[in-house]
């Protein structure tokens, strides 16, 4: 069994037991294989907040099916908010996960906004990438550029404090993307 199956079932054992242990996320694999998982266990909210949602990440086959998995769900609902929209938007057009946002547009609610414009807490001026899952699970980059982050499947603490954050932007952000 390579590294990424074993860090695969890691992960999936930890989000099935609602583990409230940290998990370290050291590349783009394993942040492709925790936010599937927080997806996958999700029951009918997230909310990200993100730089564009990286294809090389969302665009992985095992994402694209929890999150069809996931909108299909009677009651399930993905805000999000991007900093890098306005940069290029030519990756509406390329990306399978804009594919699949477009089928379930009445589920998705995308709005972008300049990085100077959130009302976030950043590490060292950085800004935090994050996924919420329902009201105890997350991932929270660390390093946006290498992809290093911390999550977790049962912290409502840490949920509570980035889902106010996130709210405090998404709430006031008037710039909405039409799928």
């Amino acid at each position: 069994m390579s590294d990424l199956d074993e860090y695969r079932k890691y992960v999936r054992r930890l989000a099935e037991a609602r583990s409230s242990e940290i998990i370290c996320n050291a590349d783009k694999d394993h942040a492709t294989i925790l936010l599937t998982e927080l997806v996958r266990n999700s029951e009918n909210n997230l909310r990200i907040l993100c730089k564009n949602m990286d294809p090389e990440v969302t665009g992985d086959t095992y994402y694209i099916n929890a999150m069809t998995e996931f909108l299909d769900k009677e009651n399930s609902e993905v805000k999000i908010l991007m900093t890098d929209h306005y940069k290029d938007e030519s990756i509406f057009n390329t990306s399978k996960i804009y594919d699949l946002f477009k089928k379930y547009k009445d589920k998705i609610t995308l709005k972008y906004i300049k990085e100077d414009e959130l009302n976030l807490v950043s590490i060292d001026g950085e800004l935090l990438n994050f996924t919420l899952s329902d009201d105890a699970a997350f991932r929270f980059e660390t390093d946006v550029d290498n992809n290093m982050a911390l999550g977790c499947f049962n912290d409502r603490e840490t949920v509570n404090v980035l889902n106010e954050k996130f709210y405090a932007s998404f709430d006031l952000c008037k710039n909405q993307i039409h799928l």
